[in-house]
């Protein structure tokens, strides 16, 4: 039987509801709901490219490149079987970070990419998680630096613990049962 949806008190700022939302917006911006989020995506950066030049004009159209691969990796992936799915969705989702930096000035092509994981050899379900690196640009860490959280030193992941801070996957993996640690994070 699953578990009843308990009705909380509404939170109220100055009178009015308060929305929350996962992505970040500031005061007074619109929500958008899509069913075609790629071709938000697509038409987000066609604006803003038609309103650019110079510089910003090249990582905007270099971004709409990265966000089209995005898009037909996705698509591919939908209509392949697993394991070649998840290296698709893997491939898809690497682009859309790269797209994410090359609208932030990240320098892609320039010199060796590197994803900035490894699997590393004899450890099931473990991902090592690399730093900065000297001699090229890692995806991984880039990322993480342009979200405000930048990774200090290398170190291994193993699946479970990925699991763990992730909400909606924990929650799911719990009530199976298979995992029992308890969470890592706060909602």
């Amino acid at each position: 039987m699953p578990r009843q949806i308990e009705k909380g008190e509404l939170a109220l700022y100055k009178y009015n509801k308060v929305r929350y939302s996962f992505v970040e917006l500031d005061a007074g911006e619109q929500q958008v709901l899509t069913s075609d989020p790629w071709s938000f995506l697509s038409s987000h950066l066609q604006v803003r490219l038609n309103n650019t030049r110079g510089n910003n004009k090249t990582k905007i159209e270099r971004a709409i490149y990265y966000a089209g691969l995005a898009e037909d990796f996705y698509r591919a992936a939908e209509v392949s079987p697993l394991p070649a799915k998840g290296a698709l969705l893997y491939y898809g989702m690497l682009d859309l970070v790269k797209c994410y930096l090359s609208l932030n000035d990240v320098p892609l092509e320039t010199t060796h990419e590197h994803h900035g994981l490894v699997l590393p050899i004899g450890k099931e379900q473990t991902v090592e998680v690399k730093t900065k690196m000297k001699e090229a640009v890692n995806i991984f860490y880039e990322f993480t630096r342009l979200l405000g959280k930048p990774i200090t030193a290398s170190h291994e992941v193993r699946f479970e613990q990925a699991i763990s801070h992730v909400p909606e996957v924990h929650s799911i993996y719990t009530m199976l049962g298979t995992f029992t640690q308890k969470k890592a994070f706060a909602y």
